[in-house]
């Protein structure tokens, strides 16, 4: 700050660089205020509105509104990183657009056909990458499975849900897990057990041969460990 002063690009980068320490931390009320004051440097000192830095900063602000479980706010401000780096369309795509937190908050407002364009690709690119076993795999998976489930296909959902839920609750594979990625998974595990819930009110669950009610109780008891 001595050097570059309170009003430059550097700054906003190291206030940023705040925000994704307190996100981390689980304080994400401060992570909020510490991003908006990112955001208002950057219009303050007349950054481009193309700014890759200012999408970036936006980007932000959408993984803590999406751990804040604010999903439409956050698909809003997901949506304008992407105006904002119309610029440099293969940085979003290859970066934004597959941000894990970008597609929970699609999913979860009902933006279907947008997380469809991706969470595909994504789950298997992710698993030629990572491998069938891993963590990412299994985190891609269950939002293939979270899109489905959206979608009305409940086989499908029930099928990528019993895979990679799993390994996203084995103590080996889950320690060391940050903030961000364990709220992640807290989504994943509600949107599991509403699946479960749904197919046993349905009775299709007798179908899978499975009983919907024990599996979303042991759902549950894996959420409260």
């Amino acid at each position: 700050l001595a050097i570059c002063g309170r009003e430059s690009a550097f700054t906003g980068r190291v206030v940023g660089q705040l925000a994704e320490i307190k996100l981390a931390q689980g304080n994400t009320g401060d992570a909020e205020k510490l991003v908006d004051a990112q955001i208002r440097l950057y219009q303050t000192i007349g950054l481009s509105s193309n700014s890759r830095l200012r999408g970036e900063a936006q980007a932000l602000k959408g993984d803590i509104l999406t751990a804040r479980f604010r999903f439409a706010q956050a698909a809003e401000i997901y949506a304008l990183s992407e105006q904002t780096l119309s610029a440099n369309r293969y940085y979003y795509d290859k970066v934004i657009a597959r941000n894990p937190n970008r597609l929970l908050a699609l999913i979860r407002t009902g933006e279907r056909e947008a997380a469809a364009q991706t969470v595909p690709a994504v789950y298997q690119a992710t698993r030629a990458f990572y491998g069938a076993d891993s963590y990412r795999t299994a985190e891609a998976q269950a939002l293939q499975a979270m899109l489905a489930a959206s979608q009305g296909k409940d086989l499908s959902a029930f099928s990528d849900f019993s895979k990679a839920v799993p390994v996203l609750f084995n103590d080996a594979q889950a320690a060391g897990l940050d903030y961000l990625t364990r709220r992640r998974r807290t989504i994943i595990a509600h949107a599991y057990i509403d699946l479960l819930v749904d197919l046993h009110a349905g009775r299709r669950d007798r179908h899978l041969g499975v009983n919907g009610l024990d599996l979303a109780f042991h759902m549950i008891q894996a959420l409260q460990r």
